[in-house]
């Protein structure tokens, strides 16, 4: 009798011991008819509904302001003002010229980044592809 308490018991440790890993041949409940997730891809995303779809954004372009007009040169202190005949003279045109074409730049280095991942090639210069 006192062996086969001994075997009861240590059976009943174990089988706690098993399920408490998750290693369990039994479905928790709260998954029970849960809809597993695909793996995610490459592909293009898809629309749930057709005429929901948004043209992609020139990244270039200034978002709008809205419906107010926004300050003009006159709504300003003469403090403010003097900053902006500073930014002016500095001609910030050339900067943001610059701006936009180390950003497109970078882009394209993280585009070809991107494609490379995709395609699971790890350097692109150990297959002889300048990018």
């Amino acid at each position: 009798m006192k062996g086969i308490t001994s075997v009861v018991v240590v059976g009943l440790i174990t089988g706690t011991f098993v399920a408490s890993y998750g290693d369990s041949p039994f479905t928790p409940s709260h998954l029970v008819g849960a809809r597993t997730l695909p793996e995610p891809t490459m592909e293009p995303p898809t629309t749930p509904k057709v005429g929901d779809e948004q043209p992609p954004r020139d990244p270039f372009t200034p978002y709008s302001i809205g419906p107010t007009k926004g300050w003009s040169y006159d709504d300003l202190t003469p403090a403010e003002q003097a900053v902006v005949d500073r930014g002016i003279a500095t001609n910030s045109e050339a900067v943001h010229a610059a701006f936009d074409a180390a950003t497109i730049q970078q882009a394209q280095v993280a585009a070809t980044e991107a494609a490379a991942i995709s395609l699971g090639v790890s350097d692109l210069w150990s297959i002889g592809v300048v990018p």
